[in-house]
């Protein structure tokens, strides 16, 4: 970005002083200097890696299953995914947990819909991160 504006000063919450014919004056509670700067923003990595394992098919034809392994990485954290998908016949459930921080994520998803809940700590009162994701698939 070139010529952002930002300032540079001082907050004075005083703001009053007796000058030398005894009066009361006052001060402006914000003293400083504006100017401009070029700013350089680098957005933060992120990876996404996958690997899945289709294992035979559970008790019928229309139910196959999948071993997930997920690698992710979102700036300075990483995530490190086990799961299951389920395949149906026209829908998908996937189940993951994270090993390191135990944070779990579910995914279902159709023709026509994919939901994702997911949180970064298992403990909610820890969790700093939840996601909530809806797709909407419309073909026209």
């Amino acid at each position: 970005m070139k010529k952002l504006g930002y300032r540079e000063g001082t907050v004075d919450t005083d703001g009053t002083f007796i000058n030398s014919l005894g009066g009361k004056s006052y001060l402006p509670l914000y003293r400083g200097v504006a100017g401009s700067k070029d700013y350089q923003f680098d957005l933060p990595e992120n990876t996404n890696l996958f690997a899945h394992y289709q294992a035979e098919h559970i008790s019928t034809e229309s139910i196959a299953s999948r071993y997930i392994v997920r690698y992710k990485r979102q700036g300075e954290v990483n995530f490190y995914y086990a799961g299951v998908e389920l395949e149906f016949a026209a829908s998908s459930l996937m189940l993951m947990l994270d090993l390191e921080h135990l944070s779990p994520e579910l995914r279902y998803s159709n023709n026509w819909l994919d939901i994702v809940l997911a949180t970064d700590e298992l403990d909610l009162d820890k969790a700093m991160q939840f996601t909530l994701g809806l797709g909407v698939n419309y073909t026209f």
